[in-house]
């Protein structure tokens, strides 16, 4: 959401208002903080702690003269959430792997097993 021109008549009372802060900008959808191109920004719990359940836009900022440090934050989580992705992904197919050995070295001794009683 970025911002318009104001219009006269337009209840000024409706909005919150601050100093334009060179930050990332985000979007608080009243659960969740995403970035204006849409990445899911996973913000500790006490960081969004009391925010209302109403959308707000506005910027993650760092402190003046500091943008790089808060673009360098989203980004760097970025790359653990999808490092994190993929561990996770890996880890899934290697159960997946050692499941579907476990069952076949299973079914090998059953067999065996079964030959052997008959015998």
């Amino acid at each position: 959401m970025l911002a318009g021109r104001w219009r006269p008549g337009l209840p000024l009372a409706d909005y919150w208002v601050s100093e334009k802060y060179d930050g990332v900008r985000g979007f608080w959808d009243g659960h969740r903080l995403v970035t204006r191109g849409g990445q899911v920004v996973n913000a500790p719990a006490w960081f969004t702690a009391g925010w209302p359940a109403l959308p707000m836009d506005g910027e993650l900022w760092a402190g003046r003269r500091a943008l790089e440090h808060a673009q360098a934050t989203v980004t760097r989580q970025a790359r653990m959430q999808q490092a994190y992705e993929d561990r996770i992904s890996a880890l899934r197919a290697q159960i997946d792997r050692v499941t579907s050995r476990q069952l076949l070295d299973q079914q090998l001794m059953e067999k065996k097993v079964t030959e052997l009683i008959e015998r």
